[in-house]
Order: C-alpha cells, then sequence, then structure tokens
C-alpha cells in the first residue's frame, strides 16, 4: 500500500470573509489544484488518504505571531478529500486556530497523503472496505505531529498516545541505557525520542530490558537446533539472576532478534497480555520462532518491554489481563514500523494490520529515507512536511 505526499497548498483567506476559512475559499482551493496541477493532481481532490492542516508562522507588528506547526492529522477513507477535509467541524477548528493562535498572520496549509495504485495515481475511496493502511499512516502522524506541537488538535488517538511512554524511544526524556541503545540500535532508530507530555501526563510506561541470550539445544547443527523446555527454563535462570523478579511474571511487548557478530537482526515482535512473559515466550509462539532460529543467522536474544501502570500517583507492574489494552497494541506497532525497515522477512503475531505494515510505504518516511528526484534530493513536498514535524 502507497502513499505519496502533495504540497504544502497555501489556502487563501481572501474569497468570503477576511482572515476567515469558508467554504469560497475551500472551493477556490480545490479548482487551483484541478487547474494548476501537474501530471495526477487533477485526480488528488477525488482521492482518499491523510491530510494534515499546519500553519506557518507570520510575522505580526509585535514580533511573530504563531510558530510553523502541524494542527491537526485527519483521514479520509470512506470520502474523498474535497468531502473531507473541510467539513463544518474541522473548518471550526482550523478557523479558531488562525484566529486566536495566529491573530491573522500566519499562512494556512495543507498537506494530503494520498494512496496511490499501482499506475502511481491517486486512489479514490472504497465503497465496501475501509482502508486500514489509511489509519496506520493516520496515527504514525498524529504521534509524528504531537511531538511537534503538543496542542494538536486532535482528540481521537492522542489521549492514549499522550499517556503512553517508552522508556528511551517515545514520548521520554533523554534516557541513559545500555539496554535502551541497543533496542535502538537493532530497530536503527537514531532520532532522540520527542517528549509530548511531562511525565506527569504519562500513565503507562514500558521499560525496556535486555538483550538476554537464549540457549539452544545443538547451537552448531542449524537444520536441527532448536529452543526446548530445558532451555526456556535455563533462559529464565539467566533472565532472573539479572532481573527483578517480577519481570517474569508480568505483562508487555518483547522482541526477538537474532545476533551475529555485532549486529542484531529484529524477527519477531509479540505481545503477552493474558498471561504473563513466562507463559507466553517460547511457548505458544515457538512454531513462529523455529523459523527464526532455523534461518542459521546469528544466535537468538530477546528483549522485554513491561507495561506499568501508573496507580496513586506511583508505578506499578501490570499483571495479565483478560483483553489486550490499546496501547500495548499501539507499542508493537511502533517497533513494527521500524521493524519492517530493518528486516523484510520480520514475523507479526496474527493481526489485520501486519501485511499492511509490511507492505506499506510512505514516501519519505516509510520503507525509504527520501524518495529522490534526478538531483538526489527529497520531494519538495517531503521536504516541507518534515519541516512543519520538525524532522
Amino acid at each position: 500500500m502507497n502513499f505519496k505526499v502533495y504540497g504544502p497548498y497555501d489556502i487563501g483567506v481572501d474569497e468570503g470573509y477576511s482572515n476567515w476559512i469558508d467554504k469560497k475559499d475551500t472551493d477556490s482551493l480545490w479548482e487551483k489544484i484541478r487547474r494548476n496541477g501537474v501530471k495526477d493532481e487533477y485526480d488528488l481532490p477525488d482521492a482518499c488518504g491523510v491530510y494534515i492542516f499546519a500553519m506557518n508562522g507570520g510575522e505580526g507588528k509585535k514580533g511573530t505571531a504563531g510558530k510553523t506547526l502541524p494542527w491537526y492529522v485527519g483521514k479520509a477513507e470512506r470520502q474523498s478529500f474535497n468531502k473531507e477535509c473541510f467539513t463544518f467541524k474541522n473548518l471550526y477548528y482550523f478557523n479558531s486556530v488562525l484566529i486566536n493562535e495566529y491573530r491573522g498572520y500566519g499562512v494556512p496549509v495543507l498537506f494530503l497523503l494520498a494512496r496511490v495504485g499501482e499506475n502511481g495515481k491517486p486512489s479514490p475511496p472504497a465503497k465496501d472496505e475501509q482502508y486500514l493502511g489509511v489509519r496506520l499512516v493516520e496515527e504514525m502522524f498524529i504521534q509524528m505531529a504531537l511531538s511537534a506541537n503538543s496542542d494538536l488538535l486532535n482528540k481521537a488517538m492522542t489521549k492514549m498516545i499522550k499517556e503512553t511512554s517508552i522508556q528511551g524511544l517515545l514520548n521520554t526524556r533523554k534516557y541513559k541505557s545500555e539496554s535502551v541503545d541497543k533496542l535502538k540500535g537493532v530497530f536503527g532508530i537514531k532520532h532522540e525520542p520527542a517528549e509530548v507530555t511531562g511525565y506527569g501526563a504519562v500513565k503507562i510506561r514500558y521499560d525496556v530490558h535486555g538483550p538476554h541470550d537464549v540457549p539452544m539445544k545443538n547451537p552448531n547443527k542449524v537444520k536441527v537446533r532448536t529452543i526446548g523446555a530445558e532451555q526456556v527454563e535455563e533462559m529464565w535462570s539467566n533472565v532472573l539472576r539479572k532481573e527483578q523478579k517480577s519481570l517474569s511474571t508480568t505483562c508487555g511487548v518483547y522482541v526477538i532478534g537474532m545476533r551475529n557478530k555485532s549486529n542484531t537482526t529484529p524477527w519477531y515482535v509479540g505481545t503477552a497480555h493474558h498471561r504473563s512473559f513466562e507463559e507466553i515466550c517460547f511457548k505458544s509462539d515457538i512454531e513462529k520462532l523455529k523459523k527464526i532460529i532455523n534461518s542459521g543467522k546469528g544466535t537468538p536474544v530477546i528483549y522485554f518491554l513491561p507495561r506499568w501502570a501508573r496507580k496513586k500517583g506511583d508505578f506499578e507492574p501490570a499483571k495479565p489481563m483478560k483483553n489486550k489494552p490499546a496501547d500495548m497494541d499501539y507499542v508493537k506497532r511502533f517497533l513494527l514500523e521500524y521493524g519492517v525497515q530493518a528486516n523484510d522477512d520480520i514475523l507479526f503475531e496474527d493481526s489485520p494490520e501486519t501485511e499492511i505494515l509490511r507492505d506499506l510505504y510512505v514516501e519519505g518516511f516509510v520503507k525509504s529515507k527520501a524518495v529522490k528526484s534526478k538531483t538526489g534530493k527529497p520531494s519538495k513536498a517531503v521536504s516541507e512536511l518534515k519541516l512543519r514535524l520538525g524532522l
């Protein structure tokens, strides 16, 4: 599933009421895109995908009136961009930013991340299905936009994102830890984490523990080596000598990689929610892990990201629960977004978004450092969007 970045398109405020976005202004915008668009942009208003409303900071009489920031991330899923981007509710949000935050001095702009077909042209909305890929891309860009602007107007998903933290990786302060540094190396995460909210607002925290070696039976015989009950017991014995004993009985996310000399490749991202790490790891998922072990590419290691929940001001390790919490799936997807770029053959838990994540491509952001032009530079739209996102 491919997405291409278009924009930024200036949203004029001169057709209707002055310094106010109204229907005349938005109709004029779509008309300009069709009239002035090159190649595939003529069909862009009728396409589906993700849209981002942003503001370019302007100079007022008393200095800068607002910064260049993203303010809203939305999706056009069952309806096209020209029917979804400027609904009555969205216009209310956008105008409140324009008037209250920028006092008429900023320039409103729109980015469109259109879903494109095999021919490279923007795709119209689906009639009988919802594009799960559109939702996944929306979530990715809400997270990125929140890192740049904690006052993002979105309500859906932002509460969970603001309240969830991964030690040293997501919504957290810089954190010096050998485990964090090594896990970032596994997934190729080079940027420093952005703290979306203050630590006091975080309600769910995932710590990072590892890497821990996983012993194998017949380790030097690639075709017959395996992990049995004896090896699993030995692993936990080694883990609990280094970690708190509560780790084995908690729930959370775990990562299995194969270490070859100094490099570790991510091969599996799993979750333990209805049972503990000790009850899940290398047991219910053993069939998938046999494929990893028999690949012959190094020796297995495991990282644990236990879930901690804030209760009465303090964090306590979370125990297994009947239903998987949304934040656990969010943390899993966050890691998988990087995992598929580090290893195309990475294995997933069985869920609807797994194959979409494997095949997902977003120009300049996912599965590509940048879509390059003949000059070797990222497209202008990608560069402009990264500027607004602070990347």
